[in-house]
């Protein structure tokens, strides 16, 4: 079986004082990218992980770290390690933007 690729976002809320102590745990984790951040602290995460559960224990680690209010999944997609390594393409076959 194809090794599984799992790519998930993720919404967290954070109290904006405990906001750097997040971002610091955040850039100890290669897996972990921050898609967008807002200065009342709320957080668009991205995840990639091998395992389903992966994802689980993620959300479950963030959901615990010092001033986060929440942490809920917004997307999820499963696929093999080499579809997620293709270039995706639009109509004309030039680069999707």
């Amino acid at each position: 079986m194809p090794e599984q690729c799992h790519i998930a976002s993720l919404l967290v809320h954070v109290r904006p004082d405990a906001s750097q102590g997040l971002m610091d745990y955040l850039a100890a984790h290669r897996d972990i990218e921050v898609h967008a951040a807002s200065p009342e602290g709320k957080l668009v995460l991205v995840v990639e992980r091998s395992r389903p559960d992966g994802i689980t224990d993620a959300l479950e680690q963030l959901a615990g770290q010092p001033g986060v209010v929440n942490c809920v999944l917004i997307y999820h997609e499963s696929m093999t390690a080499m579809e997620g390594d293709q270039v995706l393409t639009g109509s004309a076959g030039a680069p999707a933007a």
